[in-house]
């Protein structure tokens, strides 16, 4: 019955809506302030979600937004996000950092709240929000495909790479086994944007289709992940063997988790005695201390202005290892909107780095979110999830599908990235949830 569903209008118009959000290309400059597509169609349907509520309320009609997505912990991440937005108001916005404020605050609300409101009211239907959220995390999948296409033109001579509409990259290229290629990015923008969502989308695909990885799978990710050339992908690929590592078995959990905690306390503890231990017995690796050290950053961001634009991710190991994050400021966070007032003031304080034309801005969207809602609000975000997740396992129980490794290895996957693609699953497996259960009462009439 669910595949037999077809799209009307509005429900074109939302599906539209979520697709294109994560994909940066879909995206074009209006003065200084860049405008997406996918804003623009919130902001037409907005008027009619409005429409639809005051409606229900005159007609004394309930209004049903769903209670798994939006749970006691939304509700607080709600309040306690609203709160560090005035924070940042009141302690920063005077520092000509106004804007930024303003538009990252507005991306946290929209995609946290706003964008589901307005869904859950124009699509009142669990069935059809079920089929548009498999129709989106489907055709994502076939955008991360249309890179290999993008590859091959640029292999008979027509590069073809924007990141955003009216911004040509051609720069994107990189030598891989020796053959100088475009780094492939289709229309998720930077070919590092793309590489930080390969695996998460991989992941999303077999959670909606109720099914496991093969091996074809893995060489897929692989290949596309190493076509882009890029870090992210890297770190997504570390952060995903971590998570399957997790869930391999319950004493390899254990142990991983315990003899992480006691490498990384063990090193915080007696770093300097460990790195004078080390260069004694391995003299060479004395060059991997200063490339971590401040003063090293310092002196090689004097000669490349590419060090001083990735310092914005290389300052999390100094948040990590300055304790930042057990200082007020790492509890309560710095305010929502201010990620790049905290780096550059990380930037000047251990790296002695400042240039008042560069914004620094992580890629990282949970490095984002601890400098910006602290521990507090990261913790809400956590137990947001989590309950999501468990209100959904046993909907995947006769599948034999783990949900909790599955959702664990597309939520650590998308740490790397710089989108709100996290929520997708959320959202996804909140509807889930509404589905099965109206359809188990349906059945029992």
């Amino acid at each position: 019955m669910l595949n037999e569903l077809r799209l009307n209008m509005i429900e074109r118009a939302v599906f539209l809506l979520i697709l294109l959000a994560p994909l940066k290309f879909f995206t074009f400059k209006l003065s200084s302030v860049s405008v997406s597509i996918s804003r623009i169609i919130f902001l037409i349907l907005l008027p009619l979600a409005i429409i639809r509520i005051l409606k229900n309320l005159s007609l004394n009609r309930p209004i049903y937004l769903n209670s798994i997505y939006f749970n006691q912990y939304s509700i607080l991440l709600f309040f306690y996000a609203l709160l560090m937005y005035f924070f940042s108001i009141f302690f920063i916005d005077s520092q000509n950092f106004g804007q930024r404020i303003y538009l990252s605050s507005i991306s946290f609300f929209e995609s946290f709240f706003l964008l589901p409101v307005l869904f859950f009211i124009l699509i009142p239907s669990s069935e059809s929000q079920l089929k548009i959220m498999k129709k989106v995390f489907i055709w994502i999948k076939y955008f991360v495909y249309f890179g290999l296409f993008q590859l091959v033109l640029d292999l008979v001579g027509i590069s073809l790479s924007y990141e955003s509409i009216g911004e040509p990259a051609l720069e994107n290229r990189a030598y891989l086994l020796g053959f100088d290629i475009l780094r492939i990015s289709s229309f998720f923008g930077e070919p590092r944007d793309l590489a930080a969502l390969i695996i998460p989308i991989f992941v999303a695909e077999k959670i909606v289709r109720k099914m496991k990885f093969n091996i074809l799978d893995y060489f897929k990710i692989i290949f596309l992940g190493l076509l882009t050339v890029s870090s992210s992908f890297i770190a997504s690929s570390i952060a995903a063997l971590v998570a399957f590592g997790l869930f391999s078995s319950k004493n390899f959990r254990i142990f991983s988790l315990s003899f992480v905690i006691l490498l990384f306390s063990s090193f915080l503890i007696f770093a300097e005695s460990i790195q004078d231990y080390v260069i004694s017995l391995f003299p060479r690796y004395e060059i991997v201390f200063q490339i971590f050290s401040s003063d090293f950053i310092s002196t090689l961001a004097d000669a490349s202005p590419e060090i001083v634009a990735q310092i914005s991710d290389v300052s999390f190991f100094s948040y990590l290892l300055n304790f930042e994050f057990i200082k007020l400021n790492g509890f309560i966070g710095n305010g929502l909107g201010s990620a790049h007032f905290a780096i550059k003031d990380m930037a000047l304080t251990y790296f002695q780095i400042e240039n008042n034309e560069i914004l620094f801005g992580s890629r990282w969207i949970f490095y984002t979110f601890l400098l910006e809602i602290g521990l507090i609000g990261s913790f809400l975000i956590i137990k947001k999830i989590f309950f999501i997740v468990n209100s959904s396992k046993k909907y995947f129980e006769v599948d034999n599908l783990n949900i909790n490794f599955y959702s664990m290895l597309f939520f650590i996957s998308c740490l790397f990235g710089s989108t709100y693609f996290f929520l997708y699953l959320a959202i996804y497996l909140s509807i889930l949830v509404n589905y099965e259960r109206n359809h188990t009462k349906k059945s029992f009439k």
